[in-house]
């Protein structure tokens, strides 16, 4: 199969996900984020090591970086910094490629005025990025370190970070272009299609 074939039922998906974002909100901030499983001898045989495949990772995932970014809003109010409304939008696919466990791809969608840097490494930072990373190791049930580790099992892929303005002059080319990173969610090298798994998930508002 050509890596260069989409789904175009997964196509609409993204754009109709990126569009509601931005009836909701004029500037959004759109970040890319590939979702792993540890490969068991990266971590050991220690029963706390095992990562957490039951049910559905990439439910708890969103459902824990919705709460993160929830205390993240309290805790800007408790220290008077300005906060904005935001209501995180997604789309992920899973994929399999080598191996045994798959992998997601994900598109995050913000409202710009409320998250707008992802911030560095440092996961003692609140950052979006600390958010992001930690969600995910929380939702694999995986401890983290924030001192010694940079949580690679999350990884942000080159040119991760997309803003648009529905007033900007450049907003059509700027809209094309991200239609077109995202994209790469759809194409249908490394998709194993069953009906007793979701292969794509995407915010429903």
């Amino acid at each position: 199969m050509s890596k260069k074939e989409y789904n175009p039922g997964y196509q609409g998906a993204i754009a109709e996900t990126l569009d509601c974002a931005l009836q909701a909100y004029p500037r959004i901030t759109v970040i890319r984020v590939d979702l792993h499983f540890p490969m068991m001898d990266e971590y050991g045989d220690m029963p706390n090591c095992f990562p957490n495949t039951e049910g559905s990772p990439i439910t708890r995932f969103m459902n824990s970086l919705n709460a993160k970014l929830k205390h993240d809003q309290h805790r800007k109010i408790g220290q008077g910094i300005r906060v904005y409304p935001n209501r995180l939008r997604y789309i992920w696919v899973k994929e399999l490629v080598d191996g045994y466990l798959p992998h997601y791809h994900c598109a995050l969608i913000f409202n710009k005025d409320a998250y707008y840097h992802l911030g560095d490494y440092d996961l003692n930072i609140p950052s979006l990025r600390t958010m992001i990373t930690t969600a995910w190791y929380s939702a694999l049930q995986l401890e983290l370190d924030p001192i010694i580790d940079t949580g690679p099992l999350v990884h942000y892929p080159e040119n991760c970070r997309y803003c648009l303005n529905r007033e900007a002059l450049s907003f059509s080319d700027d809209y094309n272009t991200v239609i077109e990173r995202l994209n790469y969610l759809a194409k249908e090298y490394s998709k194993h299609y069953s009906s007793n798994y979701r292969t794509i998930g995407y915010s429903q508002y």
